[in-house]
């Protein structure tokens, strides 16, 4: 079973970029279509809201500690949500002992 997963990672990094590469040409001297345009601005301002968000905390951590309450409200939260459902799907899981 490894060395599937080597060889499969092996082919997915290596040979399917090589191969697509050969086989796409690149498009030249052809206009975007409105999705494509669509698309792109969504994607770039996408782009730009999470580099926003990723700067954000970092600018503003000498100055409050907001970001940093945030990100560990968000921590626990996320943990008592998942211990909540683990001991709820843990015990409907299990066969009764009877």
């Amino acid at each position: 079973m490894a060395v599937a997963v080597l060889i499969s990672g092996f082919v997915a990094l290596t040979l399917t970029p090589m191969l697509c590469s050969r086989m796409l040409a690149p498009l030249t001297g052809r206009r975007e279509s409105w999705a494509e345009r669509s698309f792109e601005r969504f994607f770039t301002w996408l782009n730009d809201f999470y580099t926003a968000s990723l700067r954000w905390p970092s600018a503003t951590a000498s100055s409050s500690c907001c970001p940093r309450s945030l990100m560990i409200a968000g921590t626990l939260t996320t943990y008592g949500s998942c211990r909540a459902n683990w001991s709820r799907s843990r015990t409907a899981a299990l066969p009764s002992a009877s």
